[in-house]
């Protein structure tokens, strides 16, 4: 059985479970739902772990970029390693019975919890079980690395590499990209989709703010008063409801339709849509962007790992970064610039990994299979 664990403290890691879940069920594989891991620790650690998260990337995501470096290296034989171990598996009471009772010979893990948690090799149900890292970010971090995990399923060459350098054996690093769903693997002509959806045939911007609402789209809204252009602009506030409630009462003082919602389970169709996306650079969101080629404008990083998100995006021609107070004009110019668009389409194509989830489903399948084999 292959079992998936993911961590909601943020929305990609989830994402990225029900990805690879959706897959395998398509494949005739009857997977169990993902579990979230944060269901099964105490109260208090959830509470912690969720939104200390989310605060920091909305209000001090300079702090959370220290965190990350400091994390980036740990001392994995350690005191203070072993340490925290035992700390985060006395908070985590429930994680060991989920797993005995799902017995499961594959443990897939979007999110680094679930790997901590199973460091030493009695955590398993059974010593021969097959973990499994499937990294939700383009390049991995240091909590991810750990000398029990069998298979790191990574989104780039240069992410192998670093593995690579950290002592991981080249037969245990699988580039196969980020796995995102079956429906944002195509795209539907943009002009159809917008008389679909009620939307004006202008050319249109999609703004995202992640799922649970961290990126400062009241700074970017505002980036947009100085913008004349013939537009038609749609914000995403995702799960933030404050946020969603000032951006609509806002959404008047521009010469152009600005369209603003809350968290969308559609969000394939308003990417079909759209022109181009801004967005904050999360993992999950930028691959599903980047499956789609559509040219991808990216707000200041929260955190490291969506630091290095953006900066391999702009280096190699699939995204272009700006800052808050540009974001308006930075956008309008992209879609003004249609042999720039066509660039950055053409990039997004060469880098993309659109069927990861099946790819990756298949790999995990195989995995099970060759267990069974096994005396």
């Amino acid at each position: 059985m292959i079992t998936l664990f993911h961590a909601s403290a943020g929305q990609g890691h989830q994402k990225a479970a029900e990805a690879l879940h959706k897959a395998l069920l398509f494949q005739g594989y009857p997977c169990p739902d993902p579990v979230d891991t944060l269901d099964l620790v105490r109260p208090a650690f959830r509470r912690l772990y969720r939104d200390g998260y989310h605060f920091l990337a909305k209000r001090n995501p300079r702090l959370l970029e220290i965190l990350y470096r400091k994390t980036d290296s740990p001392s994995r034989n350690g005191l203070f390693h072993s340490g925290r171990m035992k700390v985060q598996k006395h908070l985590a009471p429930g994680f060991y019975p989920a797993l005995r009772s799902r017995c499961p010979d594959v443990i897939v893990c979007t999110h680094f919890l679930p790997l901590e948690l199973l460091w030493k090799k009695t955590a398993r149900p059974d010593p021969r079980s097959i973990i499994v890292a499937v990294l939700t970010d383009l390049l991995p971090h240091g909590l991810w690395i750990h000398p029990h995990v069998d298979h790191y399923v990574v989104p780039t060459e240069e992410a192998r590499h670093e593995l690579l350098r950290e002592g991981i054996r080249p037969e245990s690093i699988h580039v196969m990209g980020i796995p995102v769903d079956p429906r944002f693997t195509r795209r539907h002509p943009a002009a159809e989709t917008r008389r679909n959806l009620g939307l004006p045939e202008k050319p249109t911007l999609l703004v995202l703010s992640g799922g649970f609402g961290t990126a400062p789209l009241s700074r970017v809204l505002g980036s947009f008063r100085s913008v004349t252009g013939d537009i038609s602009l749609i914000l995403v506030a995702g799960r933030n409801k404050p946020l969603q409630q000032a951006l609509e009462s806002r959404k008047n003082d521009f010469p152009f339709p600005v369209r603003i919602m809350g968290f969308v389970d559609n969000l394939s169709e308003w990417m079909d849509a759209s022109d181009a996306v801004l967005t904050k650079p999360g993992g999950l969101t930028i691959s599903e962007v980047v499956s789609k080629a559509i040219p991808l404008i990216l707000l200041p990083p929260q955190g490291g790992q969506e630091r290095r998100n953006r900066d391999y995006l702009v280096s190699n021609g699939a995204a272009v970064s700006t800052d808050l107070f540009h974001a308006g004009r930075t956008s309008v110019n992209i879609l003004e610039d249609p042999e720039r668009c066509l660039g950055l389409i053409r990039s997004c194509r060469r880098i993309a990994w659109p069927h990861a989830a099946e790819s990756i489903s298949s790999f995990l399948i195989e995995l099970d299979r060759s267990d069974r084999r096994l005396p």
